[in-house]
């Protein structure tokens, strides 16, 4: 599978900005909605955490929590399919495209051995070290956040 990363600053924005390709759809009652024509593939959203929240379990029958989780002020989607394709790149909103197969193979590989994965990015290497995780991600993902080299 090949993962593709999207970011915008609202949903609208992003239903706006994919309208008329075939990741954005009509739903139930008309308005625009997120979905994956194409055999194989799906779209959803993802936020990344920049920060885990931190709880005090001094007392375990009551953990106080000390320290929020932070994620991203913008939109993120997360679009999947079962072969590489290039034209995505262009599409409005895209900053990252990966292999998920290569990821899974380069786990035990050094770390600065493990991004042969990325196909293409905008992302600077401060914006993908400051990820320490993706929600929603698809089981077996496997990718390093927060080491970039």
């Amino acid at each position: 599978m090949f993962d593709y990363l999207f970011r915008f600053e609202t949903e609208a924005e992003a239903l706006t900005a994919l309208a008329g390709t075939e990741w954005v759809g009509l739903g139930e009652s008309n308005q625009a909605v997120f979905r994956a024509s194409r055999p194989g593939s799906s779209i959803w959203r993802t936020e990344p955490i920049l920060a885990e929240a931190v709880w005090d379990n001094t007392d375990p029958d009551n953990p106080v929590l000390t320290s929020m989780q932070i994620t991203s002020d913008d939109f993120w989607l997360l679009l999947a399919t079962p072969a590489h394709d290039p034209s995505i790149h262009n599409l409005p909103g895209w900053v990252h495209a990966t292999d998920r197969q290569l990821a899974i193979n380069n786990a035990s590989l050094p770390p600065e051995q493990q991004f042969y994965f990325i196909i293409d990015t905008i992302l600077l290497p401060e914006e993908m070290n400051a990820v320490i995780r993706l929600t929603n991600m698809p089981a077996g993902s496997n990718y390093p956040f927060g080491a970039a080299p």
